[in-house]
């Protein structure tokens, strides 16, 4: 299969779906490229194979080191680097962010960032029918089939994420250690390799078993950590906000901002101010 890239935005569908799809990409090789930042996607990105032993992304902060083939869910509010160091084949489909929710409420983000797949039959026949139709895009409704197949292949590979098993002795004491640590590191970047190495847990079954003990993603939960030491130190310090940022470890001011909004309905600065009004009030 060839390299395929197709902006859907600018298509007719014929019907209505509750998951269109924005764009779809096949990456047949992807090529090489330096070290970059992304963050504001909502985005299913299977990659498949690879000379390289695995890929390394950090996200939020988390740095993964994940073997091919592997499936990485990218979502608005992350911040998430990475690099391709080797060539490497990889397919991406990207619905629009403001569908974020809708599919949170679906079930079909309540994965880890990373996960390995299985290239099954249905996977590769998946993957063979996305890609015939995105090939053929002015033929009339192909962007239907596309969304159709898109939330196939979404579901299967979710599917895969997920195994229903009793949690074994001695994993509630593991993941509260580890909780314990992002308690005690959340200013650092969290070195998730070694640490769930030293607690004898694969990523797959840290993902699996972090879910049943809290309601947020591990991110997610960091994410909330350094959320807290924000108005902490805007309430308890004049610290400028760009000071504040390189306190959590926050790549950049405009970033913070932004998170900050999204989860306390109100900017940094205007938080301070209002809880400065608050407290001469007391």
């Amino acid at each position: 299969m060839l390299s395929v890239f197709a902006n859907l935005n600018t298509l007719k569908r014929r019907f209505s779906t509750t998951f269109p799809c924005q764009r779809i990409g096949f990456h047949f090789p992807h090529l090489p490229q330096e070290r970059k930042t992304f963050s504001g996607k909502l985005e299913l990105c299977l990659r498949l194979n690879s000379s390289a032993e695995y890929a390394e992304d950090v996200i939020d902060g988390i740095v993964y080191k994940t073997p091919f083939p592997h499936a990485i869910l990218k979502r608005p509010g992350q911040i998430h680097t990475y690099s391709v160091e080797k060539l490497r084949e990889a397919v991406y489909i990207q619905y629009p962010a403001e569908l974020e929710s809708e599919l949170d409420q679906s079930g079909l983000l309540s994965v880890p960032p990373l996960w390995e797949i299985e290239l099954t039959q249905e996977v590769q026949f998946l993957l063979f029918k996305l890609h015939e139709q995105a090939e053929q895009l002015l033929k009339p409704g192909t962007i239907d089939r596309i969304d159709l197949l898109a939330m196939q292949l979404f579901e299967e590979v979710v599917s895969q994420c997920r195994e229903n098993t009793k949690t074994p002795p001695g994993i509630p004491q593991k993941i509260n250690r580890i909780t314990s640590y992002f308690h005690l590191h959340f200013t650092e970047e969290i070195p998730m390799e070694s640490l769930l190495r030293e607690n004898g847990l694969s990523r797959r079954n840290f993902f699996r078993y972090w879910n049943r003990f809290h309601a947020e993603t591990p991110a997610e939960y960091l994410r909330k950590l350094k959320l807290q030491h924000v108005c902490f130190l805007l309430k308890e310090t004049s610290f400028p906000i760009h000071k504040i940022t390189e306190q959590v470890n926050i790549p950049n001011a405009y970033y913070l901002c932004r998170i900050f909004r999204r989860h306390f309905g109100m900017t940094p600065l205007q938080y301070r101010k209002h809880s400065t009004k608050i407290a001469q009030e007391e």
